[in-house]
């Protein structure tokens, strides 16, 4: 989506408010730049002429006084009506858009970059309007209004004023790309700068305890350099730019005053002309440097939004099919069809060639084998959180591809090896697996995960905040709140990723005697690198390069020659 289609889309919805809100403005600028200098000329001319103050021009002058703040507070409410709900619907739409992206478009993003991304184009949305609306077309009003004004003392000043005019704007405007070229390789620079401090703040303990502040100083100071150095580019550029406009400004004064030095003698313009054209020029020429200081600022705001649009809103590599249907599980059985996948755009090195294998519904699955082995990726392509090359995997007989990805991850719980929690309450956390739940059954989930007794141990209980990424708890604590969360959601299919690995022992037996009782005619997946973990399992694969190497239940595995049988002795002399 190009940033001009962005913003129409937006801007689109608000049309009436907008046209009615710019033309308050507009009135207010025929009022200051057109009616207001007539008035004056007309109420000088006969003050001079009758020697007293005429009546009807004077009450017209007040009038217009009054009407000029009546049209740009009228603007401003209705303005103030429309501005947040644009906003909101700006962040919606980049939110959704983000959503739709796979893990790995976030895999190659710093989540700073992101967020900075995300905050330029709610600001730049709004600022974008308000100078398109209250100041270009403001200006532009104004100078209309002006130009008849001038006109009406004399030809020759509507001439040079138009002529000035064209010359003002058109130096900004031809420069215009270039401005923009360059705002928007200085707001890359600045995203840089945001996505490494954020990046460090996430990192901070391991900074601390490899004493690494020195080098994310020189880092930083990299990044500092290249934004100084970009930002002295662009303000150099606009220098240059306010220099041509200046010295255009310069000639214009000249001209007008020399034509009034000279004119007024002769007869050929009046005292009130005198008036109109300086009072109108001394009016609308500061407007116009504002507006001339404008253009630099939308240019900026451009660029920013330019590379959200650009960032946020490309087109997702995983989409569901226009037709996609809503995925039906009754057994929960899993299949994987001559599966290919490898995680780089690549023919080589694939992970997964061909890979075919069925999980029926009910069953308790292990997953082991060496880290990089595919045990995760396996889960991924079941979540769709990666789309699959060749092959197809199904759910009860129905291909994921051929679904929506809410109906497909609505009916899989996953209890990832470290999860992350919302900065928010206990209760929200864990109801988040299922968002209508009541209080006791949230508490039943926490039960069985073990961690209710620690919840209401806390001060606040069930209503304690959990801080950013849930670092207020434990790792094993975040871990029982991940399970209860999965365990509430109540899907037909559970996946438990490394989901115990920071428990103690006792503790994961009690959760996997109690879960699995929980777990009773449900599809589960276990990936664990504990072997202790996997007794209960109807069935283990052994993974190893892509590869499903062994197939079987504890005891027989362990009869084999084979990985699992290393695996299970070296764990076991350990």
């Amino acid at each position: 989506m190009s940033t001009f289609t962005f913003l129409l889309s937006i801007y689109r919805q608000y049309w009436g408010r907008i046209l009615l809100s710019g033309a308050m403005q507009w009135l207010a600028a025929v009022c200051i730049f057109a009616l207001l200098p007539f008035v004056t000329k007309q109420l000088l001319d006969q003050a001079i002429a009758t020697k007293h103050m005429p009546f009807i021009p004077m009450c017209c002058f007040v009038g217009i006084e009054i009407l000029i703040p009546i049209f740009f507070r009228a603007s401003d409410w209705i303005w103030l009506h429309y501005q947040p709900l644009m906003r909101h619907r700006v962040a919606e739409h980049l939110l959704d858009r983000m959503e739709q992206h796979s893990l790995r478009f976030f895999h190659n993003q710093f989540s700073g970059n992101l967020s900075s991304k995300l905050q330029d184009a709610l600001t730049a949305v709004n600022d974008i309007l308000t100078t398109i609306l209250f100041d270009f077309s403001f200006s532009l009003f104004g100078v209309v209004a002006a130009v008849w004004a001038v006109y009406s003392s004399n030809f020759w000043f509507a001439i040079i004023l138009c002529v000035w005019v064209t010359t003002f704007f058109m130096i900004p405007i031809l420069t215009l790309s270039a401005a923009i070229r360059l705002s928007r390789k200085m707001s890359e620079s600045g995203a840089q700068i945001l996505g490494h401090v954020v990046d460090v703040i996430n990192n901070l303990l391991t900074v601390k305890l490899f004493t690494g502040y020195s080098r994310e100083r020189i880092l930083l100071s990299k990044y500092q350099e290249k934004f100084t150095k970009k930002s002295y580019q662009i303000d150099r550029f606009l220098w240059i730019v306010n220099v041509l406009q200046a010295l255009s400004f310069v000639i214009y004064v000249i001209v007008y005053m020399f034509l009034l030095a000279r004119w007024y003698p002769q007869g050929l313009i009046t005292p009130g002309d005198f008036v109109l054209v300086v009072s109108t020029n001394t009016g609308l020429i500061p407007m116009l440097w504002n507006t001339a200081q404008k253009i630099r600022d939308v240019s900026k705001k451009y660029s920013a939004l330019k590379q959200a649009v650009s960032s946020i809103m490309i087109a997702s590599d995983i989409t569901d099919e226009k037709n996609a249907q809503q995925l039906i599980v009754k057994k929960g059985t899993v299949v994987f069809n001559q599966v290919k996948f490898n995680h780089i755009r690549s023919d080589h090195e694939v992970l997964f060639d061909d890979l075919s294998l069925t999980i029926p519904g009910g069953q308790k699955v292990g997953l082991v084998g060496y880290s990089g082995g595919g045990k995760t990726t396996f889960i991924n392509l079941l979540l769709r959180l990666f789309d699959i090359k060749q092959g197809t995997i199904l759910i009860d007989n129905q291909d994921i591809k051929k679904v929506t990805q809410d109906s497909l991850r609505s009916h899989i719980s996953l209890i990832p090896q470290d999860p992350t929690l919302f900065h928010r309450s206990l209760l929200e956390n864990i109801r988040y697996g299922k968002p209508e739940a009541s209080d006791k059954d949230v508490e039943k989930a926490a039960k069985k995960a073990h961690i209710h007794d620690f919840i209401i141990s806390l001060p606040e209980m069930y209503d304690t905040e959990v801080g950013e990424r849930g670092l207020k708890l434990s790792g094993g604590q975040r871990q029982r709140i991940a399970i209860a969360r999965a365990l509430l959601k109540d899907a037909p299919i559970i996946v438990m990723d490394e989901a115990t690995s920071q428990l103690d022992s006792l503790t994961e037996r009690n959760i996997h005697d109690d879960a699995f009782q929980y777990m009773k005619g449900k599809t589960v997946i276990v990936i664990a690198h504990r072997l202790s973990t996997l007794q209960q399992m109807d069935k283990i694969l052994v993974f190893e390069a892509g590869k499903i190497i062994q197939d079987g239940t504890h005891e027989q595995l362990l009869k084999q020659k084979g990985l699992y049988k290393n695996l299970w002795e070296s764990q076991h002399h350990l």
